[in-house]
């Protein structure tokens, strides 16, 4: 007899996916290789190693390319780099807001890191990031000034010593490499990159503009700074992005492992767990602080999410059959960058 007349077993596998940020991944964006040499370069492309570039018409003296060698130079060394080339129009070089239209088209990467374009440019890419959610590091060798205005909140800059130096691109590799929420963008060294030598005046000039910059502290070279230009933290805003996708696909991927989630407080409770579960995420990543302190001294959890009531919701948008009113609050996590420490030494 066929066991299954007696015990019938179905199993499905339930439907899931995830949405890829890119969050440790460089698009770096710069000119088309000056002499490639018959090989075809790519619109937009992945590259694992730098024989890939040679392969696609780069030269060691291209600034893609000595971009591409400070990202792969980083230890941990990123798995690829993402390029996107300024392609030729009518024998002049597109602008690079439609370079970046064009690499958007392929998902996968974060932050932009400009290579072989002028200064002038920095700011037009900086306004393209801040509209389309994504990252940008750029590198400049002013002190009295920055290339771009200090209402960009996604953009940051870093001092190279020279032009071209690309020293954007092993800033941006050396620290994407860490989980979001698990880093500051200070206090390491960068393979390939030398220290700057910077007066007191240079230094006190570049943080008033939150430009960070590569100086020797001691004995050890290491980055100081960390802040994109509007002056929040690089890591909160890399943090923010992240967190946001992953709610995103927990609340997604609810919608999709049910056949409905039922417009009751059941359901709306479903939601709820969904964004909780996403905010345990950063707590684990270290962006938000695992528990909170009241006044009475009382641990308490840093997070709060609240959801309304089916009932309060009006029909109108119960028939919409959209949920609002969800809404949650968390405690960063943050990082030290400085300590002020007093001590006595007693006989």
């Amino acid at each position: 007899m066929n066991i299954d007349k007696i015990v019938e077993v179905n199993i499905q596998i339930s439907e899931a996916m995830s949405i890829d940020g890119g969050y440790d991944t460089i698009l770096i964006v710069g000119p088309l290789p000056k002499a490639p040499g018959g090989r075809v370069t790519p619109d937009v492309a992945g590259y694992a190693s730098l024989q890939d570039l040679k392969s696609a018409g780069f030269a060691a003296d291209d600034p893609v390319y000595i971009g591409a060698s400070k990202v792969f130079g980083q230890s941990p060394k990123p798995p690829a780099v993402m390029i996107a080339v300024q392609k030729l129009s009518s024998g002049s070089t597109e602008k690079v807001d439609v370079t970046l239209d064009r690499a958007i088209g392929m998902p996968g990467w974060y932050c932009i890191c400009p290579a072989g374009i002028k200064e002038d440019f920095y700011q037009s890419i900086a306004d393209w990031t801040e509209a389309n959610e994504k990252l940008c590091i750029c590198e400049t060798t002013g002190i009295s000034s920055s290339p771009v205005s200090d209402a960009m909140l996604r953009t940051a800059v870093i001092h190279a010593t020279a032009e071209n130096d690309c020293v954007n691109c092993a800033y941006a590799s050396r620290f994407l490499s860490y989980d979001p929420g698990s880093e500051q963008w200070c206090f390491k060294s960068l393979s390939m990159v030398s220290a700057q030598g910077l007066s007191t005046t240079d230094i006190a000039s570049l943080e008033t503009r939150n430009i960070s910059y590569y100086t020797t502290v001691g004995s050890k070279a290491m980055v100081q700074g960390g802040k994109v230009s509007g002056g929040e933290w690089i890591d909160t805003i890399r943090f923010r992005d992240w967190l946001k996708t992953e709610i995103q696909s927990k609340v997604l991927n609810l919608l999709l492992g049910l056949p409905k989630v039922p417009y009751t407080d059941q359901g709306i409770a479903l939601v709820q767990n969904a964004v909780i579960d996403a905010l345990e995420e950063g707590v684990r990543a270290g962006g938000i602080v695992q528990d909170a302190s009241s006044d009475d001294g009382e641990a308490s959890r840093a997070y709060t999410v609240t959801v309304p009531r089916a009932a309060d919701l009006d029909a109108a948008t119960r028939k919409s059959r959209r949920l609002t009113g969800v809404t949650w609050t968390a405690q960063l996590a943050g990082a030290l960058i400085a300590a002020k420490i007093g001590g006595t030494l007693n006989y």
